[in-house]
């Protein structure tokens, strides 16, 4: 999951200097058939507030960059910010069932802030497709272009609308993207004007793994590591063969 980037809320109070990291990417291996509800689009993901310092120490000890930007929030939208961030923090409100493209840690940071700022980011970012290479599958697969396993298995596993043209609001549920597209909006001020979104940018934890590749597909789609017909088909039976067996409850071991 570390190809995929991931996004954190950081809300500190100036006064006294306490805050915390909100996460909406929150999961447990060892939930019950958590591999079976995966496999079949049953995910249950919660948020939680974390602290700062651990947070960052983490991501220092796997080699993980961390950019900071801070947002020029009017005192309401920030207020209104925490607030939101409270409220879903709460037990009965915590859990939501996760969708990689449509409800996920960076999909959720942008509509808070859309919702704290009246719609303004939408307004500024959303609108029709600009780009048709701009899609799902190729925002997804070119973050794994260098696992030729990943990018058969992802690639069998997208249906045809996976292929359609989205909207730089749609693409921001890649964290990196929605970090793009902040770093260089203007959303209204509410007078009449508008104002940077981003006030600065920060790197907080530097790292010196490789890059995420930044180029877009060629079209017709020919742009990924070609992977034999068979292999593919391979994987999708290993992989509903395992589901089957979770299902039914099976046992079964892996031998080393």
């Amino acid at each position: 999951w570390e190809k995929f980037g991931h996004n954190l809320l950081w809300i500190r109070d100036t006064v006294s200097g306490e805050g915390l990291a909100w996460n909406w990417g929150k999961f447990s291996f060892n939930e019950p058939r958590f591999l079976q509800r995966f496999l079949l689009g049953d995910t249950r993901y919660w948020m939680e507030g974390d602290d700062v310092a651990s947070t960052l120490a983490y991501y220092q000890s796997t080699n993980r960059e961390v950019i900071a930007q801070e947002l020029a929030l009017t005192p309401s939208e920030r207020a209104a910010l925490l607030a939101f961030v409270q409220v879903h923090a709460r037990e009965e409100n915590r859990y939501y069932r996760y969708d990689y493209f449509l409800d996920n840690c960076s999909t959720r940071l942008r509509d808070a802030i859309d919702l704290v700022t009246g719609g303004a980011l939408r307004d500024a970012i959303g609108g029709a497709p600009t780009d048709p290479r701009l899609t799902y599958r190729g925002e997804t697969l070119r973050l794994v272009r260098d696992d030729p396993w990943l990018v058969a298995g992802i690639d069998l596993a997208l249906g045809r609308p996976a292929d359609a043209a989205r909207s730089r609001w749609e693409t921001a549920f890649v964290p990196m993207q929605l970090r793009n597209t902040l770093r260089d909006v203007e959303i209204r001020d509410g007078a009449g004007g508008t104002r940077r979104l981003v006030v600065r940018e920060t790197v907080m934890v530097p790292a010196d793994r490789a890059p995420e590749w930044e180029g877009l597909p060629a079209l017709p789609k020919e742009q990924w590591p070609s992977v034999p017909r068979s292999l593919a088909t391979i994987i999708a039976v290993v992989l509903l063969g395992l589901a089957v067996l979770m299902y039914r409850r099976v046992p079964w071991a892996v031998v080393p």
